[in-house]
């Protein structure tokens, strides 16, 4: 017979697929992070050369 026994999985089964795809959309987001090469920052200030003397 279906009790709720067996009825609770139906939703235990949707959350850890929906939290499987979320971290899954994550983890592919790092990788093209990763593959796209570094980011050049914008530099807010420039070094000034000390001159000698």
């Amino acid at each position: 017979m279906w009790h709720l026994q067996n009825r609770i999985w139906l939703p235990i089964l949707f959350i850890v697929l929906e939290c499987g795809i979320v971290a899954g959309g994550y983890g592919l987001e790092k990788l093209e992070n990763n593959l796209a090469g570094p980011k050049i920052l914008p530099s807010g200030k420039k070094k000034r050369k000390r001159s000698a003397g």
